[in-house]
């Protein structure tokens, strides 16, 4: 949720981590205790094996040292007969089809697991909290972190570069503007492709925030004097894919990009099978003006975003479907995010921002290029978070598998945001 009361706290944060560039770190996590009965720990030192499965005088399960089946008792290495037993009465409910072995020595799920990884689905007492550094965590616990805020990972950014065939003047550089969290990975790559007239220097709070919560986010640029057209752009994004596969540690690809930057993410998508999760902010799929050649600017929807198989967001507003500022819309409505949404074969989720404009995804709405498009009456401010949390907690489901953040996508949260009039959601293909 992303509620107005919380934004004033939130902007506090933020204007904090801009001038240090660190992310904060993250709540300690909470548990719940199993009380009903702890799964087996090596702190039950008085097992002796009793073969009827029933509790010994520590009133824990058998423990480890438990070295005989008994045939009904979970949770022992060399117990080959465990009938499962719902979390109530004790750990390893019918869905967990391992039990925890002596072997699983990291990740404990909480205070009284000690060598145990997360009970997943069967610990119905167990909350974990997200491990938020690039890994996959508990997905199915029932407290998350709040992805509006910036989660537990210090920040480094850094810059590369990948030539690229093509263009009027021959080969391009496309500059890399990097973030990344502190530390070794691997790690889930975004790839965050600007709009039209804008840059990386445009989003930067969006790779700050990513990649403080476990993500590698990589914002490509095209340099030189002559303009990229949007074959060429997406034959872009693809080749920069392909740089990061050799000179980063990866564990998945996202993509995302706002206005043009939405369209040539969702272009890739259609063409790569590499991506797992795609989001359009506020996507465009029409040319730029004065376009001489319109077979470099292919239309992607409907003709190709059928084609995209990863589930996707569509983020967007409805206030500059209209013309603006020299006759052209910046978000034609005949070219938004509703058009991609409606023309997906993906599981998909469309998010209306109410109220906002095209640039109010903008670190600066007020920028020089934003001038062109007419302001809405949102705080571009509380859109602009709005959009970061939505960014965060769906790349933390898509692409770390922390499944209970969806409720900030479709779940309570989202609720409270739709309640307050905020945003406006709608679902097609069986998202999630």
């Amino acid at each position: 949720m992303y509620a107005p009361t919380r934004f004033a706290a939130l902007a506090l944060t933020l204007a904090a981590l801009s001038l240090t560039g660190v992310g904060c770190p993250e709540d300690a996590p909470t548990t719940t205790a199993d009380t009903a009965a702890a799964p087996d720990a090596t702190t039950d030192a008085t097992a002796t094996g009793d073969g009827t499965g029933t509790t010994d005088g520590t009133a824990l399960p058998d423990a480890v040292a438990d070295a005989t089946p008994d045939g009904n008792a979970p949770d022992v290495a060399a117990d080959t007969t465990d009938t499962a037993s719902p979390d109530a009465a004790g750990p390893d409910a019918t869905v967990d089809a391992t039990p925890d072995a002596i072997a699983d020595t990291s990740n404990p799920d909480a205070a009284e697991d000690a060598v145990g990884p997360p009970d997943a689905a069967q610990d119905a007492t167990t909350t974990d909290l997200p491990v938020a550094d690039g890994s996959a965590g508990d997905s199915t616990s029932s407290t998350v972190g709040d992805p509006f805020a910036p989660g537990p990972n210090t920040v480094v950014t850094s810059t590369d570069s990948v030539s690229v065939p093509g263009g009027l003047l021959g080969p391009t550089t496309v500059n890399l503007t990097i973030y990344a969290p502190d530390g070794d990975g691997p790690h889930p790559l975004i790839l965050f492709s600007h709009g039209f007239n804008l840059g990386p220097s445009d989003y930067a709070s969006y790779g700050d925030h990513l990649a403080s919560w476990g993500f590698i986010v990589v914002f490509p640029s095209a340099g030189g004097f002559a303009p990229r057209t949007h074959l060429e752009l997406k034959d872009d994004l693809i080749a920069v894919m392909d740089w990061a596969e050799t000179n980063l540690s990866l564990t998945s690809i996202g993509l995302t990009g706002h206005s043009l930057g939405g369209k040539t993410s969702i272009f890739a998508a259609a063409e790569d099978m590499r991506p797992v999760a795609v989001f359009g902010i506020d996507p465009v799929d029409s040319a730029p003006p004065f376009t001489f050649d319109p077979t470099g600017y292919p239309s992607v929807t409907p003709e190709l975003v059928g084609n995209v198989a990863a589930p996707m967001v569509l983020l967007g507003e409805t206030t500059n479907g209209a013309a603006g500022v020299g006759g052209q819309a910046c978000a034609p409505s005949d070219d938004n995010f509703e058009q991609f949404f409606m023309h997906a074969a993906a599981p998909a989720l469309k998010i209306d921002v109410l109220g906002a404009f095209h640039m109010s995804f903008l670190d600066n709405p007020s920028c020089l290029s934003c001038l062109l498009c007419p302001a809405g009456t949102d705080d571009p401010a509380q859109t602009l978070a709005l959009t970061r949390g939505y960014v965060t907690a769906f790349f933390l489901v898509e692409l770390q598998g922390e499944a209970g953040y969806q409720t900030y996508l479709t779940g309570a949260e989202m609720q409270d945001d739709v309640s307050a009039g905020l945003v406006t959601t709608e679902t097609a293909n069986g998202y999630p």
